[in-house]
């Protein structure tokens, strides 16, 4: 943890640096782990959708100890006043979490975009970003009903990443329900910014299925 920074700086002379993009993570409200984050940008006759994944597999390496430790635990255990985490906080609330004003290590998913809302190429690689903002689900909705936001580059940004997900959310039919248990037990659907990000997350899957399908690798799908 005390060499962080030089690893940082040490990997930006072997990645993309994407710390001047306009970059934003979107959680739930007292979020600690953010493990995505999301850039877009127009051109004259595309657009570049910039899916960021934290890059987990850069600090646990494969057959160490907190790599077999992960694989004995498989998940992170989510009880009503604690949470028995598959990686210790340091690396998955801090190294590994995107927050804001901070230099973190991605794997991004560059995705070139048309007018017409078709996707026409898409790519892969090793990035390092920093987030200008950590949104909570509810703020990005106020924003959006409100079409108002002190950073003016932010909500441009914001308007045209919700007009990208209204276009390609129609090639999608899976929707899915949410169950809440409380007196009685009730089924609702996300509302529109929860399913904003659950679409990216689902196109991010979708692309890496979609190339290791075409280069013939072995994968888990799920």
């Amino acid at each position: 943890k005390d060499n962080f920074q030089n690893i940082i700086e040490n990997e930006k002379l072997n990645r993309v640096n994407h710390i001047d993009l306009i970059t934003y993570t979107i959680d739930p409200k007292g979020s600690k782990d953010l493990d995505d984050a999301l850039s877009i940008k127009e051109f004259n006759d595309h657009y570049k959708l910039y899916i960021h994944i934290a890059d987990v597999s850069f600090f646990i390496k494969k057959d160490d100890e907190l790599y077999t430790d992960a694989l004995n635990k498989s998940f992170s255990t989510y009880l009503p006043d604690y949470v028995i985490k598959m990686f210790p906080k340091e690396i998955s609330e801090d190294m590994c979490s995107i927050h804001e004003n901070k230099e973190r290590l991605v794997v991004t998913t560059e995705i070139k975009i048309s007018k017409e809302y078709k996707i026409l190429d898409y790519k892969f690689y090793r990035s390092i970003v920093k987030s200008n903002k950590q949104f909570t689900y509810e703020k990005v909705k106020d924003i959006l009903e409100t079409n108002n936001y002190e950073n003016e580059e932010m909500l441009v940004s914001i308007k045209l990443m919700y007009n990208i997900y209204e276009n390609i959310k129609k090639n999608n039919k899976l929707k899915i329900p949410e169950i809440i248990f409380n007196d009685e037990i009730k089924v609702s659907y996300l509302d529109n910014v929860h399913e904003m990000i659950e679409e990216m997350m689902i196109l991010n899957n979708k692309l890496v299925a979609e190339y290791f399908n075409k280069n013939k690798k072995t994968f888990i799908g799920r």
